[in-house]
């Protein structure tokens, strides 16, 4: 009999950081419960201490008393491995014991074991671990398809198979096809003979195809997420498989209305928002066993084509594509700037009347709050301009520059108001209805400069660094910001608080301040209602 293992609250959480609302959660473990899921994967038990970090995360038991009253799964918690190795070879048992009850004590009867083939010594050593404490154990090698038939059989040797209950192969970059399924059983069954699982991605479309050969070649254990909310393309949807189950292979699931009303009440409305799912790029990935991480950075940005989101994939398959890299996805766009300049000449040579102070304007959803208040300020302030990072909308009637770096925002553009110019490091990319509107200043990834032949240097593709770089370039010794607020990503944040420190360095003459609250520690900061 094929067991179900649902895992949106732990995989889900990449979109949320783990902060699934109280009743959210609740209403998804009881509606899992009702489709007669075998097992909840209720989220990670990790020994971080990170306070953006929300409930399942943690895992914390004494906020899950209602795990209790299930009548038909049991719950699991995932270990990301690495977290608890002390060094090579040796797990750090205090903190296990800090963050582990013994099973008899816990609302938990699983454990499943997330590990790289880095970690395999340490994963063996820890599945021996929770066996002794009367845990069921399920081991998840990820990122199988970058494994050698040696690396494989090399990890399973590690294992002791008498205390394992399932072991996993992942299709981490959802390259998969039945064949690779077909393969991996076949591999792995000659060195293990305990009971396999397989969890799928669905970069290509396949999770579900794939996970159906699983089950035909007697993998016994399966999983997936409401929606397929996960990294990237997503998991196996678990509406999907269900609904399959059910009436095609004749297993005994359960009602699934409950399951319904909560992917309609909450799951697809975050869906709409985030955008996991199939799409070209995610596909594009897996079949080039890319992290789906630089997919997902690439469109949340917002800032791509999907012609250059395709090119700079096209430059990371080359190089780094196990895990995510920040270095590896800054040279990918670094490399993408460099084939494209010296191709905007036709928008050059716009001539812009030098300005002593400005207002650059960011995040619309602070903005709106404050946008009167705003408006007066540039009044009250002789002289001062007012640029528009990006078309937010709400400046229409406001005579001000729009500098925007995003070529497909700058292609919806059809009415933008009150307009000076557009600047734009875009060759060629403004709507051809406001093309005599644009004034093409170059621009190239590195620390922040302005070279003799005007051509402005950012260390990321962000309008508000360009923004800045160029009411500099254009004269200006004061610069108020107002909505640069700050992302919920630390290393987006250190990158843009590096920025303002290397400003201050590179142009120590000019005033620059947030009007506006800031998590940016190298800016600084005063009032709106103060003196300018």
């Amino acid at each position: 009999m094929v067991k179900y293992l649902d895992c949106t609250l732990r995989d889900g959480g990449y979109y949320n950081n783990w902060n699934f609302p109280y009743e959210a959660a609740k209403e998804t473990i009881f509606a899992l419960d009702k489709a007669k899921v075998d097992i909840i994967e209720v989220g990670y038990r990790s020994p971080i201490k990170d306070p953006k970090m929300g409930l399942f995360k943690f895992t914390n038991e004494e906020y899950l008393e209602y795990l209790s009253l299930l009548t038909h799964a049991e719950c699991a918690f995932m270990i990301d491995v690495k977290e608890y190795v002390a060094s090579k070879n040796q797990l750090d048992i205090p903190l296990l014991n800090e963050h582990v009850l013994p099973q008899a004590k816990s609302l938990f009867k699983w454990v499943r074991l997330a590990t790289h083939i880095t970690t395999v010594n340490e994963t063996a050593l820890m599945v021996n671990w929770f066996a002794e404490q009367g845990y069921k154990v399920c081991v998840n090698l990820m990122g199988c398809s970058l494994l050698s038939d040696n690396e494989i059989i090399a990890a399973l040797a590690q294992m002791d198979a008498d205390k394992i209950e399932y072991f996993y192969f992942a299709d981490s970059f959802g390259s998969f096809y039945k064949e690779d399924v077909h393969r991996l059983v076949d591999l792995i069954s000659t060195k293990y003979d305990g009971k396999l699982g397989i969890h799928t991605h669905d970069n290509q479309g396949m999770a579900l195809s794939n996970t159906l050969e699983a089950i035909d070649r007697d993998v016994q254990i399966v999983d997936g997420t409401l929606t397929g909310m996960g990294r990237g393309a997503g998991n196996l949807m678990t509406e999907q498989f269900l609904l399959c189950a059910k009436h095609k292979l004749n297993l005994d699931f359960g009602s699934l209305e409950g399951v319904n009303t909560i992917i309609q009440d909450y799951y697809d409305p975050m869906k709409n928002e985030h955008k996991w799912g199939f799409s070209k790029h995610y596909m594009l990935s897996g079949l080039w066993d890319i992290h789906p991480t630089y997919v997902q950075r690439l469109m949340a940005a917002n800032r791509f084509t999907s012609e250059e989101i395709n090119q700079i994939l096209n430059f990371i398959s080359d190089r780094n594509t196990k895990k995510f890299d920040s270095e590896t996805l800054d040279l990918a766009i670094k490399s993408l700037l460099d084939n494209k300049q010296n191709k905007g000449e036709d928008l050059q040579g716009c001539e812009i009347k030098p300005f002593k102070s400005c207002l650059i304007a960011a995040n619309p959803n602070y903005l709106k709050t404050k946008q009167e208040e705003l408006k007066l300020f540039v009044q009250q302030n002789e002289g001062m301009e007012l640029l528009e990072c990006n078309p937010t909308g709400l400046f229409k009637d406001n005579s001000r520059y729009l500098v925007a770096l995003n070529k497909s925002k700058l292609d919806r553009i059809v009415d933008v108001g009150n307009i000076k110019k557009i600047i734009t490091g875009q060759d060629k990319s403004a709507n051809k209805v406001i093309l005599k509107q644009c004034c093409y200043q170059p621009f190239e990834i590195g620390s922040p400069s302005i070279n003799t032949e005007g051509e402005i240097c950012i260390p990321d593709y962000d309008a508000g660094m360009y923004a800045i770089l160029w009411a500099i370039q254009s004269g200006a010794k004061k610069i108020a910001i107002a909505g640069f607020t700050g992302h919920d990503s630390s290393t987006e944040n250190s990158k843009m608080d590096q920025f303002f420190a290397d400003l201050n360095i590179a142009f120590p003459e000019i005033l620059i301040q947030s009007v506006s609250p800031t998590s940016y520690k190298n800016v600084n900061q005063q009032s709106l209602y103060s003196k300018f």
